[in-house]
């Protein structure tokens, strides 16, 4: 740069502004950035990025996860080991009977005894570990249909019709009366009971990812990458699924809670598939407790509040996880 061709006035306000002398500054600094690499030119200089690192840093920094995580293995790890060799339901006492009275909890049972003089610690987490088994099948049930019809539907419009009519009548149809329906056809057994809550449960979950799908897929990029040539694999699982993954975590915090729950309801009307005996459930404990002729609960409140309080507990854990993974899942709230 020429100091002649600036105006003196110029210059010195310039050097007064900046505090430094115009003239001792390199030429280099005023030619264009990557002048000799212009490769350089093309690169964008910013800090690098891992969407499932990032994804890791958010769930792992994020104390109320974290503590949930921790808080759901110990209650799974408790679930298996503690019935384990030790689960009997009745406990028969030296005359040869099994109808013992319940006991207060103590230092020997740390819950007391059952209405039917069973440990209730371990009837609980016995209980506890059908209960979860159970919800998680049908939650998965619920999610692998869910979006296998969703993802066909949304993307598919030639199948609006087929898909409309399903839903259709499998939704107009009352979900207690097709229960009823399976369990008399079928029994009361572990699997016919998974069918029957399983037929309709998918539907409401197809639909949010049917609507997800049909938003995403005309979004600009995606009919760009259809105009390249994209396959339909690669648009779904490449474009669409990760944009809708944060609202489908999201719609699936709902699943596991509410599969929980059904278990204590069918259980409730004499139609679960727990007898006590060789196999029990939370859900059957409530029943076998406030169902019975004894009102033993009003004397022994923890007979009700421990399995009522494990159902809250597990179900507020799988919806905090789920809700966090959710927003984790999003990029927009990575930094």
């Amino acid at each position: 740069m020429n100091n002649s061709k600036i105006d003196k006035t110029e210059l010195e306000k310039f050097n007064a502004t900046n505090k430094v002398e115009l003239k001792t500054l390199d030429r280099v600094l005023f030619g264009p950035s990557g002048y000799h690499n212009p490769k350089a030119i093309e690169k964008i200089q910013a800090k690098p990025y891992s969407y499932f690192q990032s994804v890791k840093k958010f769930i792992l920094t994020n104390w109320a996860f974290v503590t949930c995580a921790i808080i759901f293995i110990i209650m799974v790890l408790c679930s298996i080991i503690i019935p384990m060799g030790s689960y009997g339901h009745l406990i028969i006492d030296d005359a040869g009977s099994s109808m013992m009275q319940p006991e207060a909890p103590s230092s020997a049972h740390w819950f007391g005894l059952g209405q039917y003089g069973e440990d209730f610690f371990v009837e609980c987490w016995a209980g506890l570990a059908n209960t979860m088994l159970f919800a998680l099948i049908i939650a998965v049930i619920e999610i692998t249909i869910g979006l296998i019809v969703g993802f066909i539907w949304g993307y598919f419009r030639r199948t609006d019709n087929l898909f409309i009519q399903l839903t259709n009548v499998i939704s107009a149809l009352p979900s207690f009366v097709m229960t009823l329906v399976v369990i008399f056809s079928a029994g009361n057994a572990y699997w016919p009971l998974i069918l029957a809550i399983s037929i309709q449960t998918w539907v409401g979950f197809a639909i949010v990812v049917r609507t997800q799908v049909m938003f995403t897929k005309n979004t600009e990029f995606n009919i760009a990458s259809s105009i390249l040539g994209s396959s339909h694999t690669k648009i779904i699982f490449k474009n669409i699924a990760p944009c809708i993954l944060p609202i489908i975590v999201q719609t699936i915090a709902f699943s596991v809670p509410n599969a929980i729950s059904m278990d204590a309801f069918i259980h409730f009307l004499n139609l679960g598939f727990a007898d006590g005996n060789k196999i029990t459930s939370l859900g059957w404990i409530i029943k076998a407790v406030i169902g019975s002729d004894q009102t033993y609960w009003q004397e022994f409140p923890m007979l009700i509040a421990a399995p009522i309080t494990m159902i809250i507990i597990l179900g507020v854990i799988f919806f905090i996880i789920a809700r966090i993974l959710a927003d984790a899942l999003d990029p927009r709230n990575h930094r």
